[in-house]
């Protein structure tokens, strides 16, 4: 995704996040309904061969009524209208990113070769909100290429604690070491 596509992203995510007559759950919520209901049709909305209203039609036909008439069908009445549909998961990502920003929280990726357990769970959550004053929403990635550690990731941020990057980090030194 392009620079352009990205700040456009967020400005509709922002826009939708600001709108009032829906609280920001529900926003979210409905959200992610609307994207998981149209799956299955979404290169109809892209292709640009076919006209706006049977594009309309299509989207009134396949979601259902408890998202009718909510913030979220205007949405996506409006990217299709302007031919921003393609944006939708990004406009989504980036409301995530606002939802959570606005409960003092933060999407925060953790890989690892292995599956961590509750209590190391505790400790990587309480150890970031102290650092980070940002109550972390957990997404576990297992990796088999970590050796030991874990690696995180927020925001734009890393966090490399593995044993793969201390290994790095020696051999680093070393080769530098020789080289003098």
């Amino acid at each position: 995704m392009n620079l352009n596509d990205r700040v456009i992203s967020k400005k509709y995510a922002m826009a939708y996040f600001m709108s009032s007559g829906e609280d920001a759950e529900l926003k979210k919520n409905n959200l992610k309904k609307i994207i998981n209901e149209t799956a299955d049709v979404m290169d109809y909305f892209i292709n640009p061969v076919i006209n706006l209203e049977i594009k309309l039609t299509i989207l009134d036909r396949v979601i259902s009524s408890e998202i009718k008439g909510s913030l979220s069908e205007k949405l996506f009445s409006i990217l299709i209208s302007t031919k921003r549909i393609a944006l939708v998961e990004s406009i989504s990502e980036e409301f995530e990113k606002i939802y959570l920003d606005s409960k003092k929280m933060t999407q925060l990726e953790l890989r690892a070769k292995y599956s961590l357990d509750d209590f190391e769970k505790k400790a990587i959550s309480d150890n970031f909100k102290a650092v980070t004053g940002k109550t972390p929403v957990i997404k576990f990635v297992q990796d088999k290429n970590i050796i030991g550690g874990f690696l995180m990731k927020w925001d734009d941020k890393v966090f490399n604690s593995t044993i793969n990057q201390k290994i790095e980090s020696l051999k680093d030194k070393i080769i530098s070491k020789e080289i003098l």
